[in-house]
C-alpha cells in the first residue's frame, strides 16, 4: 500500500446556508434561506454533468450551474469546538443543485427551504461532484465526512479520459451566522473553497527539425494505479484550516494498475515548431511512480515509424527536479521535443601518392 502526501491548487467557489425547514418556520419571512455560491464542475449521457478540469486557469473557470456537489454541515452555540461537537444539520450529506429564483445553491426538502436558526452559528464543507459515477461495487456510504474531514474509499479513476471528472474537497468553513446579500437583496451565498484531489496530466509537441515531418499516432500511460482511498486528515485546533499544518489529505492507492491511452489517431497529429499543448488531458489518481510506469510513443519520422519508451520516474522539470511522484491538486505537462539526430553526410579527403620514383630500368 502507497501512501501520498498531496500538496495542490485551489479553485475558488461559495456556497449559502440555513438550517430549519420553512414549514417548521412560523417566521420565515424574518429568515434568511441558506443559499450557496458558485463552486467548481462536471457531465454524462444520463445527467447534467461536465467531464474535465475546473477552475480559473482552465476552460471552465466557473462552476456550471448544472452541476451538483455534497454539503455537509452542522450547527453550534459559541464558539467552534470541533465538528464531533456540533450537531449536523437536517440536510447534511445531501446533493445540492443551483436554484434560480435564489441565483445560488440551496437545500431544499421537496418545494421548502432551510433557513438559519437563531443564536446558532453554522460550519460547512462539501465534495464535487454529487454523483461520483462509480462501478457497481460503490455506493454513497463510502463517501462520509466527520472530525477528520473527508473520506472517499476505493474511488476509481475512469479508463476513458473523456469521462474522468475533477473530484474537489472543500475546505472546512466555520462560524457563519447568515448569508451574505447584496445591496439589490440577492444572496451573495456562504464562500466554499474547493481543492483539486487528483492530479492533470496534459502533453505538449514540437519539432525542432526543420527537413523531417514528424507526426504523433499514440501515447499511451502504462502501468499506473487507478483505484485508491483520499482521506483529508484534519486535526482538529478550533477553526484553523492550514494546509500541511492541521491539514494533510492522501491517497491510499491500491497495488491495481492499468494503461491509460492519452492520445490515438490513425492519421495523427502533426508536429509543428511551436510548442502545441494536446487536447489530451486526463485526471489520474495521485501516486508513487514505480519503474514499471512508463510512456509509450508511436510516431512516425518521413512517414517512417518508431516507438519510444519512457520510464514516467526518470524525467524531471527545469522547476522541481526529478518527478517521481504525481500530487494532488498539481498539472503535469510533458512536451514532447523531436530533434534531429546529427545528419549523416561524408567529407572525402585524398590522400598524399606515395612517391616511388627510384624504379629503374635499363635499356
Amino acid at each position: 500500500m502507497k501512501k501520498i502526501l498531496l500538496v495542490t491548487a485551489i479553485a475558488s467557489i461559495s456556497l449559502a446556508s440555513c438550517v430549519n425547514d420553512e414549514a417548521a418556520n412560523p417566521q420565515n419571512f424574518l429568515k434568511q434561506k441558506i443559499v450557496f455560491d458558485t463552486p467548481v464542475l462536471y457531465n454524462n449521457e444520463s445527467r447534467a454533468i461536465e467531464y474535465g478540469e475546473i477552475g480559473p486557469n482552465t476552460d471552465k473557470p466557473i462552476y456550471p450551474s448544472t452541476e451538483q456537489f455534497i454539503i455537509y454541515a452542522n450547527s453550534y452555540e459559541g464558539a467552534f469546538a470541533g465538528w464531533s461537537a456540533a450537531n449536523d444539520a437536517e440536510f447534511s450529506g445531501t446533493a445540492i443543485a443551483y436554484v434560480d429564483d435564489v441565483n445560488g445553491w440551496a437545500p431544499k426538502n421537496g418545494d421548502k427551504y432551510y433557513y438559519w436558526e437563531s443564536g446558532k452559528k453554522m460550519a460547512f464543507a462539501a465534495c464535487s461532484p454529487a454523483d461520483l459515477e462509480q462501478d457497481a461495487t460503490w455506493t454513497e456510504a463510502k463517501r462520509y465526512y466527520g472530525a477528520t474531514g473527508l473520506t472517499i474509499e476505493d474511488f476509481v479513476i475512469a479508463s476513458e479520459p473523456e469521462k474522468q471528472f475533477d473530484l474537489m474537497f472543500s475546505t472546512r468553513t466555520c462560524d457563519h451566522e447568515s448569508t451574505p446579500t447584496t445591496t439589490n437583496g440577492s444572496y451573495n451565498g456562504v464562500p466554499i473553497q474547493f481543492q483539486h484531489a487528483l492530479s492533470a496530466i496534459h502533453f505538449a509537441v514540437k519539432n525542432e527539425s526543420e527537413e523531417e515531418t514528424v507526426v504523433l499516432k499514440s501515447i499511451k500511460i502504462l502501468d499506473v494505479n487507478y483505484k485508491g482511498t483520499f482521506c483529508e486528515n484534519i486535526t482538529e485546533d478550533g477553526t484553523k484550516y492550514v494546509r500541511d499544518v492541521n491539514v494533510s489529505p492522501e491517497w491510499d492507492t491500491t497495488s491495481d494498475v492499468t494503461t491509460y491511452t492519452a492520445y490515438a489517431d490513425a492519421t495523427g497529429y502533426t508536429f509543428t515548431s511551436d510548442l502545441t499543448t494536446l487536447d489530451s488531458a486526463m485526471l489520474l489518481m495521485p501516486q508513487d511512480l514505480s519503474d514499471d510506469a512508463q510512456l509509450e510513443i508511436i510516431y512516425t519520422v518521413n512517414d517512417k515509424e518508431r516507438t519510444k519508451y519512457v520510464p514516467l520516474n526518470t524525467l524531471s522539470s527545469t522547476s522541481k527536479g526529478t518527478i517521481s511522484s504525481w500530487e494532488l491538486g498539481t498539472r503535469y505537462t510533458y512536451c514532447l521535443h523531436y530533434k534531429a539526430q546529427g545528419k549523416i553526410f561524408f567529407a572525402p579527403s585524398v590522400d598524399e601518392w606515395i612517391d616511388i620514383d627510384d624504379i629503374v630500368i635499363i635499356l
